[in-house]
């Protein structure tokens, strides 16, 4: 047997060796010292393990290390600390470092916190969380929080029973009255938050600051910035999400009271309809189809817009059993304008008029067509044209068309057409029937015609007439005219005005024909080597033929004078003015007198042979006497 005794002056050892350990008492002073220092009690009773105790006051405390300290102050308290001791007055730093301790006193468990500090320096705690003497968990709070006299800081926290109906961490009030709950209960993660007063379940509100900002009431009812969210037809001013009373239809409500926005749905599994309301009065439906209404609840197509109870735009498919459509301006009166893709030919986009009032189909031929290759057609079914072919096309009548073209096999050109189209490498006939080509190419107009040919049949065009880049015009030829080249040029300022030429024909050619109301009234012919101005003159347009009286010659006076357009002086001439008073049909004067008078001196002709011969006689009668 192995022990110490000590008769309060005397520690006396039995059986103990004491090599290698140091046990010494104190009796004056009442200390001990166990080990070279591995356990030290000091005069009031402080036991240190490791460590000298420190200057502990009225508290009985063991300190191990440096560090830790179990004691009990003024022995009232039960406390476990961390680099803090009780002086006797203050709570003391053992270490420079942050300091904590925990306290039982009076029935509730304390706990203390405080920042860095020096060792030495007194501290000053910080009481951050209390478990109260009735079971409130108090956080950053030593008071208990009330309101209207209901507990609100009675928290416990635990795992509820094993049996998997919910499993996962609690909050409970008094009478085991769940706030909040976060668990799982054998098929979902759920969070529960309720807290019952007499007047029912109170609702989960959601605050920034102290201003509430968003609540779930208990029916289900969510809304934000409305603190008192009523059923379906008593809107809330901001949002709302809830069942309606009938608890038919679902709702999220936009706006404020009474003529708010609203979103619901309605109907059974797999066959509700989503709704856009304002009020009680939908705005916009959608089907679980996929149909869309706007304005009415009931739409039969894709999409479709309702005004005044009248159809105003329709967008769907299946129209003609093929391809998807857009009817608008629609009614039950009138035939309605549709735009189609993908109908009678594939890849088209057609804007036609529906065969029936109030319709959805249309006839064989759009109004307005674009193909897969970006032909345009106005009331007829684009032509084949070639590849790069820019095509406008408009029906004439009779299967004819015309058409504006561009690019492709006629390149850098612009086309106006009637009845034909180029398919890449001829032009076709688009009706049975004749064919014409205006077109604009290097800085050239170019006109061409075609007899009449079968429809799909090839054409052999001629042109008829150009105009180039220098300003002539060519008619029937497109160089200049020659004896080898017939035709007319029309010359620019800078050549010869006007250019005709029958080719190498030298029979009677009329070059140029005047013809008013009563038919040929003059010509410009010629013949051989000869050119005729020619005045019509034939008996059959003359009555009251008579020989005409002796001419006036002596009358009429010439002139000589100098043109003021020029200067240039003309030897022989006659003065309009003066030829007016004496051979008024050899002068034209028009009804403006601004204009200026003209003489034809080939009128002047017929008097002059009645003049010489009248003077032929007068000699054959001298000559006799």
């Amino acid at each position: 047997m192995h022990y110490l005794t000590f008769d309060g002056t005397t520690l006396s050892t039995v059986g103990i060796t004491t090599t290698g350990n140091t046990i010494l008492g104190n009796a004056s002073s009442d200390t001990l010292n166990v080990g070279n220092g591995d356990l030290i009690k000091d005069s009031l009773g402080n036991l240190g393990l490791g460590v000298t105790p420190s200057a502990w006051g009225v508290s009985k405390a063991i300190q191990i290390g440096g560090r830790a300290a179990f004691y009990t102050y003024a022995n009232t308290t039960t406390d476990v600390s961390n680099n803090s001791y009780i002086d006797g007055a203050n709570l003391i730093y053992l270490n420079t470092a942050t300091a904590t301790y925990y306290r039982q006193n009076s029935g509730q468990h304390q706990f203390y916190n405080a920042p860095s500090g020096t060792a030495g320096n007194p501290i000053t705690f910080t009481q951050a969380m209390t478990l109260d003497l009735s079971g409130s968990l108090l956080v950053g709070t030593t008071t208990d929080p009330t309101t209207g006299g209901v507990s609100r800081g009675i928290v416990s926290v635990k795992q509820l029973n094993d049996s998997g109906a919910f499993s996962g961490i609690q909050i409970e009030a008094n009478a085991n009255t769940t706030l909040l709950g976060i668990g799982y209960d054998g098929s979902k993660f759920t969070f529960n938050a309720s807290y019952r007063t007499t007047g029912g379940f109170v609702p989960v509100a959601f605050n920034v600051g102290n201003s509430e900002r968003m609540r779930i009431t208990s029916d289900g009812i969510v809304s934000i910035n409305n603190q008192s969210p009523t059923a379906v037809n008593s809107r809330p001013s901001t949002l709302f999400i809830g069942t309606n009373n009938s608890g038919s239809a679902s709702e999220l409500v936009l706006g404020h009271q009474g003529d708010g926005f609203s979103l619901f749905t309605s109907g059974g599994s797999g066959s509700g309809t989503l709704t856009f309301a304002q009020g009680t009065t939908g705005l916009m439906t959608l089907q679980v189809d996929g149909k869309l209404g706007i304005g009415t609840p009931t739409p039969d197509a894709v999409l479709q817009v309702y005004q005044n109870s009248g159809k105003v735009a329709t967008f769907g498919n299946n129209v003609n059993n093929n391809g998807n459509y857009i009817v608008l301006a629609g009614s039950i009166t009138n035939k309605n304008w549709v735009l189609a893709n993908n109908m009678i030919v594939g890849g088209e986009f057609g804007i036609g008029r529906t065969s029936a009032a109030g319709g959805t189909t249309i006839g064989s031929t759009y109004d307005l067509t674009i193909n897969s290759s970006g032909t345009v057609g106005i009331g007829v079914t684009p032509s084949a044209w070639g590849n790069g072919i820019v095509a406008l096309e408009g029906y004439t009548g009779g299967g004819s068309s015309w058409s504006i073209a561009s690019g492709g096999g006629v390149a850098l050109a612009m086309l106006i057409n009637n009845n034909c189209y180029y398919n890449g490498s001829n032009w076709i006939y688009k009706a049975t029937d004749t064919a014409s080509s205006y077109f604009q190419y290097a800085g050239t107009h170019n006109w061409r015609t075609a007899a009449s040919g079968t429809a799909g049949n090839a054409i052999t065009f001629s042109e008829v007439m150009r105009l180039d880049a220098s300003g002539n015009l060519f008619v029937n030829c497109t160089t200049t005219p020659s004896a080898s080249v017939g035709g007319v040029q029309m010359c620019n300022p800078a050549g010869t005005a006007c250019k005709m030429s029958a080719g190498s024909a030298t029979s009677f050619v009329s070059y140029l024909e005047f013809i008013n109301g009563n038919g040929l009234i003059g010509s410009i012919t010629g013949s051989g080597t000869l050119t005729s101005y020619n005045v019509t003159s034939d008996q059959r347009l003359k009555t009251n033929i008579v020989d005409a009286p002796s001419g006036n010659i002596d009358s009429i006076k010439v002139r000589s004078f100098d043109w003021i357009v020029d200067g240039s002086r003309q030897e022989y001439g006659m003065v309009a003015q003066e030829l007016l008073e004496v051979a008024p049909y050899a002068v034209t004067k028009t009804e403006n007198p601004d204009d200026m008078m003209q003489v034809d001196y080939s009128k002047l002709v017929p008097m002059m042979i009645k003049e010489i011969q009248d003077l032929k006689q007068r000699i054959a009668t001298l000559e006799n006497k």
